[in-house]
């Protein structure tokens, strides 16, 4: 039997498509190829899922909205995209968890609905009080009413015919409607498997389709819109178009501000035994920490209850989501890690920053490892979570700890059993160096 010649999704034809990469992961291999016309990547065959099922676990949900739903990237590219005028209603396609919905309805007093497949959808609209359908969008929705803004977050990649679905889209809008979306930017791949960040834009066996700049615009011209900006943010593009020529856009002066009383609103209303109250209390301490309001993020933790820290022994068992979940919350490496960063730089309480901080990095550590495809965020603090407890111990006056640790940073290599780690960032070196030479200063011995 011959092989099907691969076909690119946007000209439905063989246009002269070239193989992009070929890799394997597990027992699975998979092809990429790449349109030599629009630009656009794509698998071959389309993997088959069911996205009803695929996210039908609690604790994947949990981990999406404790740690990996980048609630405050969704409400930035929406403010950023905001007509200046008869702004009124939303429509969301592939919503998750509706937090983007959640904004809109809760500060900006939009009329919202949202669609979502998944078990994602189903939770978010219970516990956020949304109008989430667990379905896919139908071209009878629209029939029913035109929406201001049509916004999708990491949606198109998972498309397989993204023209019909554009023009889909492009008949819910209002006459001044405009459409946001975004979607991962394949030329951010960097053809290395064991970095989390490939992984999670390969997605492989969820994602079809990949775009690049010139190819997320070829598709949306074939849709006939008449307004197009594309920027990028981080390793995605962000889009917004819309069927008139020229867009007045909202201009929100102080983004973060409104991020913030999004979250105290959604804390005071919220039930503490919910998913969405330890996701957004992490996210607020983190905000606070990140722009070094220390004082508010210590008010936060003293007013609002916070998890424990799990026993060491027990964060080394973590095989699984669900592990993590049994002792602990889904974004407790990150909500350790930044626990510590107040007990250290404001509570000057370097014992407890210790204890943060190592639970911090050898939760990263057990994640990368078991779970690598989920554990970006991680990737990204395991070295930082690692110096900073070498600094609390310092300051605690453990010099034989703190140098230990630091010697573990600085002789750091990678191997077979130990790639799933990055290497540490020239700075954490810097850093490091900097507090073992401040180590012999003061215990007065010679250090290699």
């Amino acid at each position: 039997m011959m092989t099907p010649v691969p076909i690119c999704p946007i000209h439905k034809e063989n246009n002269g498509c070239s193989l992009f990469w070929e890799f394997t992961i597990g027992d699975k291999h998979y092809q990429l190829f790449r349109c030599d016309t629009c630009d656009l990547v794509f698998y071959h065959p389309f993997p088959e899922i069911d996205y009803e099922s695929h996210t039908d676990s609690i604790d994947a949900v949990k981990d999406y909205v404790h740690l990996n739903s980048n609630i405050e990237g969704l409400i930035t590219n929406l403010l950023n995209s905001i007509p200046a005028e008869d702004c009124h209603s939303m429509l969301e396609v592939g919503c998750g968890f509706g937090f983007t919905l959640d904004f809109a309805k809760r500060i900006l007093n939009m009329d919202v609905v949202g669609y979502e497949p998944s078990l994602y959808g189903e939770v978010g609209a219970k516990e956020l009080g949304l109008d989430i359908r667990r379905r896919y969008l139908d071209v009878k929705d629209l029939q029913e009413k035109k929406f201001d803004v049509i916004f999708l977050s990491e949606v198109l990649e998972h498309i397989p015919d993204p023209i019909s679905f554009i023009q889909l889209l492009r008949e819910g809008l209002s006459k001044n409607g405009v459409l946001i979306l975004t979607t991962p930017n394949y030329k951010k791949i960097k053809k290395d498997l064991s970095q989390p960040t490939d992984l999670a834009l390969l997605s492989p066996g969820a994602h079809v389709i990949l775009f690049s700049e010139k190819s997320l615009a070829s598709l949306l011209r074939r849709a006939e819109f008449n307004y197009l900006s594309i920027d990028e943010g981080g390793s995605s593009l962000v889009a917004k178009t819309a069927l008139k020529k020229k867009v007045n856009w909202k201009s929100f002066e102080n983004k973060n501000h409104l991020i913030r009383k999004y979250y105290m609103e959604v804390l005071d209303n919220v039930s503490p035994d919910t998913l969405t109250y330890i996701g957004v209390l992490y996210r607020l301490l983190r905000n606070y920490i990140d722009f070094g309001n220390y004082k508010e993020a210590n008010d936060l933790l003293n007013e609002y209850s916070f998890p424990a820290l799990p026993p060491i022994s027990e964060i080394e068992k973590i095989k699984t989501l669900e592990d993590i979940n049994q002792i602990t919350v889904s974004c407790g490496a990150l909500l350790f890690y930044y626990t510590g960063m107040l007990k250290l730089n404001y509570q000057s309480d370097f014992d407890s920053a210790a204890a943060y901080f190592l639970a911090s990095y050898r939760m990263c550590k057990k994640k990368l490892e078991e779970m690598p495809s989920v554990s970006v965020l991680e990737f990204e603090i395991v070295w930082l979570a690692a110096y900073h407890y070498a600094l609390s111990l310092f300051n605690s006056g453990d010099h034989t700890q703190a140098l230990e640790q630091i010697r573990e940073i600085l002789n750091f290599s990678q191997s077979p059993d130990n790639q799933y780690l990055p290497m540490p960032a020239p700075e954490i070196i810097t850093l490091a160096n900097q507090l073992k030479n401040r180590i012999k200063q003061q215990v007065g011995q010679t250090l290699n």
